[in-house]
């Protein structure tokens, strides 16, 4: 698995490259958007770790750039921004299969390790729930659970 981590944080970029790296992932670092640009255009990635504040751009804009480019690329966003209105920002840029039931086990060989050793099952559903406690306002519902299938996005359904 390729991987392109994208932080103006030299410290942080460095961890995250070096322990990545160390758990048997090929990865590559980027600065800044236009270095991240670059990348892309040179290489595919199966997954981008993006900061979202970056000194020459948007990590939002990048997503939306890459996703329209290479949409299989999965995208997890870094920030010391806590805005719920930044988080379904995020949300809304990776949701591209609306009203499909992603199966456990789909989400699970996505979000852990694709040599099959995956954190216990039992943590996905808790990932779940707390994701749902921070996006889920209002009487709004944007995650369901298809029992005994997987989850859906519904993206903002009353409940």
């Amino acid at each position: 698995m390729r991987l392109l981590v994208v932080e103006d944080d030299r410290l942080l970029n460095n961890t995250l490259c070096y322990n990545l790296s160390m758990t048997g992932y090929t990865v590559d670092a980027a600065m800044t958007k236009s270095a991240a640009v670059d990348s892309c255009e040179a290489q595919d990635y199966d997954l981008i770790v993006l900061d979202v504040n970056l000194p020459d751009g948007n990590g939002f804009d990048f997503c939306m750039e890459i996703k329209e480019r290479r949409p299989d690329t999965a995208v997890i966003f870094l920030t010391a921004n806590d805005m719920e209105s930044d988080m379904l920002k995020g949300f809304e840029l990776g949701v591209r299969n609306p009203q499909i039931v992603l199966t456990r086990q789909m989400l699970l060989e996505k979000l852990w390790d694709a040599d099959e050793n995956f954190v216990d099952e039992h943590a996905l559903t808790v990932a779940i729930s707390r994701i749902r406690g921070k996006i889920e306002i209002d009487g709004l519902q944007y995650i369901k659970t298809v029992y005994g299938m997987g989850y859906m996005w519904i993206g903002g359904m009353k409940k």
